[in-house]
């Protein structure tokens, strides 16, 4: 009997190609939230406590993702030192996210150097070790 696969990763290259999708798929919806978190709808919501953390309610710690929201709103507003201090993973995520799809893009467009299977492992790798040691730092080294 043939396994069916969801995924299936015959080659580096597929997992690559599955990502760029992904990382498509993801755009117009991050260009959405850019311009609305650029409005004042979004500075009410987000800075006068219209927000809930059910993680952090119950556990009493910061989650990993704690100041997410808040470090976009600075981000869309270009404010970037504001964006750092509520998540630098926020920041990380957009550069990470910018390196891989500008890179495949031009792999795909011009035919130049395409992001490689090990890559991927290492950017994934960045991110986990940025949102490990972002919640590290907020909840047992200092309280911000």
């Amino acid at each position: 009997m043939k396994k069916i696969s969801v995924f299936k990763y015959d080659s580096e290259d597929n997992v690559v190609k599955a990502l760029y999708k992904i990382g498509l798929i993801i755009f117009v919806p991050l260009v959405i939230l850019f311009f609305f978190l650029r409005t004042d709808t979004a500075v009410d919501y987000l800075l006068n406590g219209g927000y809930y953390c059910t993680f952090k309610s119950a556990t009493g710690l910061n989650c990993p993702g704690c100041g997410g929201t808040r470090a976009s709103f600075y981000l869309a507003r270009l404010d970037i030192v504001n964006s750092f201090k509520m998540n630098a993973t926020v920041i990380v995520s957009v550069i990470l996210y910018l390196f891989f799809m500008i890179k495949e893009t031009l792999h795909r467009v011009f035919g130049l150097k395409g992001v490689k299977e090990w890559q991927v492992y290492v950017l994934i790798a960045i991110f986990v070790a940025t949102v490990v040691t972002r919640w590290i730092v907020c909840n047992f080294v200092f309280v911000l």
